[in-house]
């Protein structure tokens, strides 16, 4: 059996017409094992970008916006740009900053997408400056424009964005993934030529009752992104916050990482990225882990698992509170395969090693995230 993912790793990014409270974004899943046991470049590809959404509005002016979940590993939704309105599927990202669509000039590498058509809008401007954005997965280059964005019914206007011209360089993720663009979630510190973030301006704009946002990815039927609070029907308990160690990428301290009750992991430091399937650790470390709980390595820092076998507990230890992993939420099992949710990555950031916490943790733990106090928000989801 080959191993291997199409998931999506983003974490290197190398007027106000009517105030809403509360926005958000259901999130939907698709199961299927043919799409975690296919080809390497596969997996690369769709290793940092997520699924289609759906758009609603409800009639007190909150918005929702359905997130689409793509076999537990890409998760999308959609937007609107322009005037009149073009639709595209994104990936909310909260490993990068930047907005991104395909342009109409983008043809080979863009062509299986949506593409943007500045001459079909009215309130399109140019800027002109060329970009590159770079991720785990791939770079994409594309020149900045400005236009209106409609996000969970909710008109931005201004929105400075990038027209991608070229994404030879994400292939093949960009080819085979179940999404137009991205749209970034994490601080303007990490955005590509300064450009302010779609969650900035709703901000400064006063579009939002609060500076959060919240991710419910839903293991069965739809989930939600809440943009300006939270969702009380989608978590149990108390909120549990943690300040940032960061304010760059989502990044808090990780105390302690266990596996059957024992230390697993010196690296102190984790990033929430909505925009990676997995959970991601250094590779040395990953190893010993997929030991522990029997997996065996295959290409790309991938691991599988006899179905049949009974796992450890995972725990993490994130602001003196344990977040528990079960085997049912780190095995990803169909069609008689299984695959262990951990992925092997040799690299480094400026301030060293850390884990990259993805949509593996963020199904089991509704998460919060607050540009305001600058922290971090867990709570068991419903």
């Amino acid at each position: 059996m080959k191993a291997a993912i199409e998931l999506f790793v983003l974490f290197f990014p190398l007027l106000v017409l009517c105030v809403s409270s509360i926005f958000t974004v259901p999130v939907h899943k698709k199961d299927s094992m043919n799409f975690f046991f296919s080809t390497i470049d596969a997996y690369l590809m769709q290793e940092s970008l997520g699924p289609p959404l759906s758009l609603t509005v409800k009639e007190d002016s909150s918005g929702e916006i359905k997130i689409n979940d793509y076999m537990n590993a890409q998760y999308f939704g959609v937007i609107e740009l322009g005037n009149p309105p073009q639709q595209f599927e994104v990936v909310f990202d909260t490993g990068s900053s930047n907005l991104w669509v395909p342009s109409s000039d983008c043809q080979k590498s863009c062509s299986a997408h949506s593409r943007y058509d500045s001459s079909e809008s009215i309130s399109f401007e140019e800027i002109g400056s060329r970009v590159l954005m770079s991720y785990g997965s791939g770079s994409v280059a594309g020149i900045l424009s400005e236009d209106t964005l409609v996000i969970a019914g909710i008109k931005v206007p201004n929105q400075v964005f990038a027209q991608v011209i070229d994404a030879e360089a994400l292939q093949p993720l960009f080819a085979r993934g179940h999404f137009d663009g991205v749209l970034g979630l994490a601080f303007d510190a990490l955005s590509v030529d300064s450009v302010k973030s779609p969650m900035d301006n709703l901000i400064e704009l006063g579009l939002i009752k609060e500076p959060v946002f919240a991710f419910y990815l839903g293991n069965s039927g739809p989930g939600e992104l809440v943009i300006g609070g939270t969702d009380p029907k989608h978590y149990t308990g108390e909120i549990q916050y943690v300040p940032l160690s960061s304010a760059t990428y989502w990044k808090v301290e990780l105390e302690e990482m266990l596996v059957d009750g024992k230390s697993a992991t010196s690296t102190r430091a984790a990033i929430v990225d909505s925009g990676t399937s997995l959970i991601i650790g250094p590779y040395t470390e990953v190893e010993a882990i997929a030991k522990t709980v029997g997996a065996m390595p295959m290409p790309g820092g991938m691991f599988v698992v006899k179905c049949e076998s009974k796992f450890p507990d995972i725990d993490l230890k994130i602001g003196g509170v344990t977040y528990t992993l079960e085997g049912k939420d780190y095995i990803l099992q169909e069609d008689g395969g299984c695959l262990f949710a951990m992925q092997g990555m040799t690299f480094q950031t400026e301030s060293g090693s850390l884990w990259i916490l993805g949509d593996v943790f963020m199904r089991k733990y509704y998460t919060v995230f607050n540009f305001k106090e600058k922290t971090l928000g867990f709570a068991l989801a419903a």
